[in-house]
């Protein structure tokens, strides 16, 4: 069963996927709508999006009938699990600081307000990206190869 899923519906999710956040991507990259902080957010979730559909599901997919590249390269097991999870982390955080945005936006309080701008918006998803780029950092080191699976083992795991 989970092969038929793996074969079958990860690809349609990745399909649709990442057609979704193309066409978020193009919506958002409009000038006009690079005014508002929170298009800045969404736009900045979309990226993440892609980079997380592409490096998690195609791979899987690609996997079951051909060599698993990730599964006997070192190099790319613990870059795989990298980018995958600093990605997603930055996508989650991401979200996070849109919803504050959008709740600063509706403050009655002028200096809350001044904080939904694009400029800050950029600073906060730069911020956003570099913790989690240092914070994931274990997965780099401690990620390995056990009967030809790729994941966290022993004591750390």
């Amino acid at each position: 069963i989970q092969r038929y899923i793996t074969r079958y519906v990860l690809p349609t999710i990745a399909g649709f996927g990442n057609l979704g956040h193309i066409i978020t991507v193009l919506i958002l990259l409009q000038r006009r709508r690079r005014e508002n902080s929170c298009s800045i957010y969404l736009l900045a979730t979309s990226i993440f999006g892609l980079i997380v559909t592409n490096w998690a599901i195609i791979p899987l997919v690609y996997g079951l009938d051909h060599i698993d590249r990730v599964n006997s390269s070192l190099i790319l097991c613990r870059l795989r699990g990298y980018i995958i999870h600093s990605s997603s982390m930055c996508f989650r955080y991401t979200i996070v600081f849109a919803c504050i945005d959008r709740y600063a936006i509706c403050s009655p309080q002028v200096w809350i307000r001044n904080y939904c701008r694009p400029r800050i918006a950029c600073y906060s998803i730069a911020v956003i990206v570099v913790t989690w780029m240092i914070i994931s950092v274990h997965l780099l080191i401690f990620e390995s190869i056990e009967n030809d699976r790729c994941g966290v083992y022993g004591l750390y795991g």
